[in-house]
């Protein structure tokens, strides 16, 4: 999943501009190659780290917590939202 959400949202192998297009001039196609596999595993590692990190570090939840904050908070959020672009609808429609 890391390396789907590397290629999708983090510019998968793509190198800072400026050393992509310096190796592209010397025509040294061995060590682009090299460093764009290298930068798209750097990436994937350093997202899957903050992953564990993140998951290492916050507690999980129980069930009766998830459930509270779905009907105080979240319910009354999409209902609020659901108004609110209800409204804009019917003003932008005029």
């Amino acid at each position: 999943w890391s390396v789907i959400a590397s290629v999708l949202f983090l510019g998968a192998w793509n190198l800072p501009a400026p050393l992509e297009s310096a190796l592209r001039e010397s025509e040294s196609w061995g060590s682009l190659q090299f460093l764009e596999a290298a930068c798209l595993l750097a990436k994937t590692f350093v997202l899957m780290m903050t992953i564990v990190w993140i998951s290492r570090v916050n507690p999980r939840a129980r069930v009766d917590q998830v459930t509270d904050f779905a009907w105080k908070v979240l319910s009354p959020f999409a209902l609020f939202a659901l108004i609110g672009v209800g409204l804009w609808a019917g003003w932008r429609a005029l």
